[in-house]
C-alpha cells in the first residue's frame, strides 16, 4: 500500500465534504487485502462547520500551517493533503520535517520552516517523490494540489513510469546527484538593470522562480499558462487572457525567459511591446516575420481572421501573441471599440489564436 491509496481515501472523504483534520501514520491503518482505511474521525468537520468550531486541532507535528496558525476558517481538503505529506515525508526520511523541541517550536516551525529537499541518511530519494512530497507540503494552500486526488494521480504516474531497475536506478538521488543539484543552483546572474530577461537567460531563471513543480518541473505560475497556451479545444483554453502586476515584477521575464522557451515546437510566439502609437504597424510586421503567407501591408483584424481561419498555419500550429506594456497603448486610446487592435483580437479564438496582455496592475489608478 503506498502514498497514493492513502491519497485516494482523502479524497473519497473530500468529495463528500468531509476533512478530518488530524491524518497521521497512526491513523491509517491497512486491511487484510492491504487497502488503506482511515480511521479516528473524531475532529472531522463537515463543509457546513468550517469556522464554527475550535480554531486550532490536530496533532501538533502533522498540522497544516493554517491549522497551526489557528486559521480554523482555512481548513479544508489540503490541509489533510498537508498532513499526508508530513506522513510520506516521515515514510521516506525515517523523521519529521518539523521537529521543534516543544509544541510551540513545532508549531513556528511549520508556520515558517521552507523545505527545499527530502533528505534521508542513505540519499536514495526518487527525484518524482521528493517533488510530491513537497508540493504537498507547501505552506500556502493553494500552492497544494488543488484535490487530493491530483496527489494520488501523480504517485501512480509515478508507479507506471517505471517497468525495470534501469528506470529505478535513473531516478535515484544519490550524493553526488545531490551536490550538483546545489551547483545547478549557482548560476551566475547577469543583472539588467529595467530590461526584462530573456531567452538567453532561461538556463538558470527557472531557478530564481518560486513554488512547488509539475512533473515537468515547472513551477504552477509556468505551467497553469503553458498548458492554456498549447490546448487548442475552445473550451479549455482562453481566446484573450491577462497578467497584471506591479512594475518591475517580472511579468515580461516571466514570458520570456520560461514561457516561451517551454512552449511546444508548433507554438509560434509573437512579443510585441505595446506603444501608444504603432502597437498595430508592430505588431503586424511581427506576424509577417514569423509566419509566411502573411503580407504586412494587409490590414491587422483581416491577418488575424485568416490565421483563425486556418489558411495561413500548417495545420496543428498555433499563434500566441503577447502585448506586454499593454497599459501604453490603453493610454493613448479615445474610442477603444473601433480601433483595429480591438477588432483584432476579437478574431481571437483560442485553437489557431489567442492573445496575452500584460499591463501594469496601478494603470486604472491613472
Amino acid at each position: 500500500m503506498g502514498s497514493h491509496d492513502r491519497a485516494e481515501a482523502l479524497a473519497y472523504a473530500h468529495k463528500r465534504k468531509l476533512v478530518h483534520r488530524d491524518i497521521k501514520p497512526a491513523n491509517i491503518i491497512i486491511d487484510t487485502e492491504g487497502n488503506p482505511i482511515v480511521i479516528d474521525f473524531g475532529l472531522a468537520l463537515q463543509e457546513e462547520e468550517f469556522g464554527k468550531v475550535a480554531s486550532m486541532s490536530g496533532t501538533p507535528a502533522y498540522m497544516s500551517p493554517e491549522q497551526a496558525c489557528g486559521e480554523g476558517h482555512l481548513v479544508d481538503g489540503r490541509s489533510d493533503q498537508f498532513s499526508l505529506g508530513v506522513s510520506m515525508f516521515e515514510m521516506l526520511t525515517g523523521t519529521q520535517p518539523f521537529r521543534g523541541k516543544n509544541r510551540i517550536e513545532v508549531l513556528e516551525e511549520i508556520k515558517h520552516k521552507e523545505l527545499d529537499s527530502v533528505d534521508a541518511p542513505n540519499k536514495t530519494i526518487f527525484r518524482e517523490l521528493e517533488r510530491i512530497c513537497l508540493k504537498s507540503l507547501s505552506k500556502r494552500a493553494k500552492d497544494r494540489y488543488p484535490t487530493c486526488q491530483e496527489m494520488a494521480d501523480d504517485l501512480r504516474h509515478f508507479l507506471t513510469r517505471f517497468d525495470d531497475d534501469s528506470n529505478v536506478s535513473a531516478q535515484l538521488r544519490s550524493d553526488e546527484e545531490t551536490q550538483a543539484d546545489a551547483e545547478g543552483r549557482s548560476f551566475e546572474i547577469v543583472p539588467k538593470g529595467l530590461r526584462a530577461f530573456d531567452e538567453d537567460d532561461a538556463p538558470y531563471f527557472l531557478n530564481l522562480l518560486p513554488g512547488a513543480r509539475d512533473r515537468d518541473g515547472l513551477p504552477e505560475s509556468v505551467s497553469f499558462w503553458k498548458s492554456r497556451i498549447e490546448q487548442t479545444d475552445p473550451e479549455r483554453t482562453f481566446r484573450v487572457g491577462l497578467i497584471y502586476g506591479p512594475s518591475g515584477c517580472g511579468k515580461s521575464s516571466l514570458v520570456r525567459a520560461v514561457l516561451f522557451p517551454h512552449l511546444a515546437s508548433n507554438i509560434v510566439k509573437i512579443y510585441v511591446e505595446s506603444t501608444p502609437e504603432d502597437t498595430e504597424r508592430r505588431l503586424l510586421n511581427s506576424l509577417a516575420r514569423h509566419c509566411p503567407g502573411i503580407h504586412a501591408n494587409v490590414g491587422l483584424p483581416a491577418t488575424i481572421a485568416a490565421i483563425r481561419r486556418g489558411s495561413i498555419l500548417p495545420k496543428g500550429d498555433k499563434v500566441v501573441l503577447v502585448l506586454d506594456q499593454f497599459e501604453q497603448w490603453l493610454f493613448a486610446q479615445h474610442d477603444y471599440e473601433d480601433a483595429p487592435l480591438v477588432q483584432a483580437l476579437r478574431q481571437c479564438d483560442g485553437e489557431h489564436v489567442q492573445c496575452v496582455l500584460m499591463v501594469r496592475d496601478d494603470y486604472h489608478l491613472r
